[in-house]
Parts: C-alpha cells; structure tokens; sequence
C-alpha cells in the first residue's frame, strides 16, 4: 500500500469522524428539545413529584435517627449494609409493639451472616483474630455465657482504637451543676468530629450519643429491664444473659462498631488525609 492510498484511507476515515460527530450533535439537540418539551408540558405534575422526593431526602436523617435509636434500646445494632426498606420493616415491629418478630427477623439475619461478619472483624482487626475467632466458636457451640463477655470486651476495645475513648465512659453531671443537665456518653462528642459533615452518617451513628440499659450505672438499669447491662455481666451480677438472643445482640455491636463506626473514622481520615496531601488546607 502506497502513501497515496493511505492519505486517502486518513481523509475517509477523518470525514467519518466528521460525520459522526456532526450526527452525535443534531441528535443530541433533538433529544434535549424533547425533553425541554416535556418538562414544559407535565410541570404541573413534576414539580409536586420533585418536592415529595426533597421531602423524603429532608426527613430521612431523622427517620433514620428514631429508627437506629430504637434498636438500640432494644439491644440490636444496624451494620452499614442494610438498606432502608429493611430498617422501616424493623420500625414498624416496633412501632405496632411486635418484638417478637423483631428479635426472631434480626436473629435470622444475624445468623445467615455469622462467618461473612467473622471474616470482616478479622480482615480489619487481625490482632484481634485468635480472641474473635474463640468467641464465634463459642456462640456456634451454644456456649453463650463464654461468648457475650468477650463479644462486649472487643467492641469495647475496637471502640478504644477508633475513637479512643470507653464505649461504657460517660460524664455524671454533679447535683450542684445545671440541673437539667443529663448523664450522656463521652462518645458523643467524639465522634462528632468525623460525622459533621454527613447528615446520614450522623445519624446512623446516635447510638454513641445515648445512655442505654447496655452503658447505663447499675442504679439506673431497671429503666432499661430489656437488655444486657455490661457492668452487670462483666462484674458477675447477671447469671442470666447466656442465651443465643443476647450473643446475637452483641454480635450485632461488635459489627456495628466494624461497619458503621469504622467507616465514619476511616473515610473521614482519609479525605482529611487526601485535603492536606493536595495543599487544600
């Protein structure tokens, strides 16, 4: 093939090119002229459409809030995994007082997903992996007693690592200080720094900023009658939380402690990490 014939391949091919962007654009005209068109024509219908959906994106945080704080109070944590329709189901259990069907639905996720939560704990913390691993066999045993003490000790140590701080350390305001103030966990403030600037990440993490029957003093615990006291287990004062509920109950802290808390800290770090590394701040 001569340098003739392969200028003139080049010309048909640029002409093509040519062709095609010229196309690309008449149709791209055309298709935004029909879409103009349509909005003019159904704006009575869209514009209603568009606020019920801003109105949904406005309330969900507090949704999310009520939702994730009412959970806890019954002793179960979500992870990051699951999505909005299956927390509105688990409201409604609670809402129409079904804690049965809440305790037997968050039983069965919790066990389909024992080695996957396993696997996860271990990928993120392997210096944690021959405690975490004594603990699951101890719970798939059926030997609760064992398992809860320890599924409490790592959220508790992971919570340590993440925040640097108890999840179990609160502030008691004293009787000669502002009466209206409450007892409130130091987690709150704490993780504060890492959810400010996502309003759904601050509100799946609210329960590190409520007192539950899981932190509170043991004065306080007959206003939480429902669920595990950790004082109580840890200091030997509860001989009655070895069961499958309550280990898939704190199974469900340590794994809220790896999904959701973890990913506030970690992703904020890192954006924080990539903003200074690109002369931003």
């Amino acid at each position: 093939m001569n340098s003739n014939n392969i200028n003139e391949i080049n010309k048909l091919f640029n002409l093509g090119l040519k062709n095609i962007r010229k196309n690309i654009s008449l149709y791209s005209e055309a298709i935004t002229k029909q879409i103009k068109e349509f909005i003019e024509k159904n704006l009575n219908a869209i514009v209603p459409f568009l606020n019920y959906i801003n109105g949904i994106y406005r309330e969900l945080p507090e949704k999310l809030k009520i939702i994730i704080k009412n959970l806890a109070y019954r002793g179960w944590y979500i992870s990051i995994e699951m999505d909005l329709p299956e927390l509105t189901l688990l409201s409604e259990f609670i809402t129409n007082k079904k804690y049965d069907k809440l305790d037997n639905y968050m039983c069965n996720i919790i066990e389909s997903k024992l080695d996957q939560i396993e696997k996860e704990i271990i990928q993120k913390y392997p210096n944690r992996r021959k405690i975490i691993q004594s603990a699951f066999n101890a719970h798939k045993k059926g030997e609760y007693e064992l398992s809860v003490p320890v599924f409490l000790a790592q959220a508790d140590g992971i919570c340590n690592e993440l925040l640097e701080m108890s999840l179990y350390k609160k502030y008691t305001p004293k009787k000669k200080e502002d009466p209206n103030q409450k007892m409130r966990l130091l987690t709150a403030n704490e993780i504060e720094k890492y959810v400010s600037n996502s309003i759904i990440m601050s509100a799946l993490v609210e329960p590190l900023r409520n007192i539950s029957g899981l932190n509170v003093s043991t004065e306080y615990k007959n206003q939480y009658p429902i669920i595990l006291n950790r004082h109580e287990i840890i200091h030997g004062l509860d001989l009655n939380y070895g069961n499958k509920k309550n280990s898939l109950k704190t199974i469900t802290l340590l794994h809220y402690f790896i999904s959701v808390v973890y990913a506030a800290v970690k992703v904020n770090t890192k954006n924080k990490l990539t903003t200074k590394k690109n002369g931003i701040i």
